[in-house]
């Protein structure tokens, strides 16, 4: 039997940033951008404590872990978590960790962590949000889209501005010493502007204290409901902006608080390192507790998603996939 072609149709791409566009997580980074160093609680001090409120919070809630056998239970569960997020801003408010620290300081540490290696994208990143911004034609010109709980919206897009600026000077070089850089995206295609980004902030006015990115600033992305309330505000704006045709949408993360997006994206993509970081694991295991079924990205050509999703896909009706890097994404043309 004939393979049939590829339906050809509007992508809005959704990402997560920390450990899934960049390989590590950025945390650590952004909370060294101190400009009072030594006045305040480390970030260990502030994670120790955050990590004792959800260790409270699990051994009191019900239904317990092994007893939540369904996406709702777990969505349930994540969104009680507000509270327990809410208490952990509120810490690094009072704490000062971020009092006077301005944007120029953010970016100026953004350009040095890029440069350095302290902050590196996921292989292939360049190539999958090309994949979507790049079509002839209008109508199928798809839209990314960061969302993230993380704390500084400047910081993620100085960190993306210093990646393509690095990146297009080292394809230049290559060029000019003519080298072969076939698969290399062209450097003048991407631009960061080509991925929106929702995350929260420090506020403008160097009060330290963080904002999110809703008119209400005082609102932060805190759970996987927040995150998943800001997708579909974006699916609703600009979904059928160019066009009446229904966007495919795709969403790629890595840990719990992307649970929520996963499932209800047409392609869901859970990130995996070789070695599982804490977060996939968590997902991972959560994923295998609900009986949903996660396959390797690079084996969509043999299992077409269409007919996959109503005939074998997992207990929950919904079939996701995994993959190493933007590349294996790519690469197995589940994009296109």
């Amino acid at each position: 039997m004939a393979t049939p072609a590829p339906s050809r149709c509007r992508k809005l791409l959704f990402l997560d940033w920390d450990s899934t566009l960049t390989i590590t997580s950025t945390l650590p980074l952004i909370a060294s951008i101190q400009t009072y160093p030594g006045r305040h609680p480390k970030l260990s001090e502030l994670t120790s404590a955050y990590c004792q409120d959800m260790k409270i919070h699990e051994s009191v809630y019900r239904p317990r872990k092994d007893e939540r056998t369904t996406i709702e239970q777990e969505l349930t569960y994540l969104n009680s978590l507000t509270r327990v997020e809410k208490a952990s801003i509120w810490r690094i408010n009072d704490s000062g960790i971020f009092d006077g620290v301005k944007a120029e300081d953010i970016r100026r540490v953004a350009d040095k962590c890029v440069g350095q290696g302290a902050v590196k994208l996921r292989e292939g990143w360049e190539q999958c949000v090309s994949s979507v911004r790049m079509s002839q034609s209008e109508e199928l010109r798809g839209e990314v889209c960061l969302i993230s709980v993380a704390w500084s919206s400047v910081f993620i897009r100085a960190c993306l501005e210093a990646a393509v600026k690095r990146d297009s000077t080292d394809a230049t070089t290559l060029r000019n010493s003519g080298s072969d850089t076939h698969g290399s995206p062209p450097a003048s295609k991407i631009k960061s502007e080509d991925i929106q980004i929702y995350a929260n902030n420090t506020q403008a006015c160097a009060s330290g204290r963080l904002s999110g990115p809703w008119v209400d600033s005082h609102r932060l992305i805190l759970t996987a409901d927040d995150k998943l309330e800001i997708m579909r505000t974006f699916i609703s704006q600009v979904g059928t902006k160019k066009t009446a045709m229904k966007p495919k949408t795709v969403y790629v993360g890595d840990s719990l608080t992307d649970l929520a997006c996963l499932m209800e994206a047409d392609i869901g993509i859970c990130v995996r390192d070789k070695e599982l970081s804490e977060e996939q694991k968590e997902l991972d295991k959560t994923l295998q507790r609900l009986g949903v079924e996660v396959r390797w990205v690079c084996d969509y050509r043999r299992h077409n998603l269409e007919s996959e999703t109503t005939a074998e896909s997992g207990a929950q009706g919904k079939l996701l996939w995994w993959a190493r890097d933007f590349l294996e994404v790519v690469q197995s043309e589940i994009l296109s």
